[in-house]
């Protein structure tokens, strides 16, 4: 009984520390000790549209690049402790 308490708080840890890190839960079962974190890539629009203005709109290339290249991508990891 002590050994399952142990694990599932060393569990409990482990999805702390990734949630500190920025990841979000997706799924998690404390009974088994599994966790589904997903971490999505955030884009500054502020910074972007100030850049595209400072720059009369030649930073807008660059800014359309990042849009394409990182839409929809996002890490996702699976925490298991036996």
């Amino acid at each position: 009984m002590v050994q399952d308490y142990e694990k599932l708080k060393k569990f409990n840890t482990e999805v702390s520390n990734m949630i500190a890190k920025g990841y979000t839960i997706v799924d998690k079962n404390d009974e088994t000790r599994m966790c589904v974190l997903e971490k999505k890539s955030k884009i500054n629009h502020g910074l972007h549209i100030v850049l595209s203005l400072l720059t009369a709109g030649f930073w807008l290339i660059i800014y359309a690049l990042v849009l394409l290249t990182s839409s929809n991508k996002s890490k996702t990891i699976t925490i298991l402790v036996q």
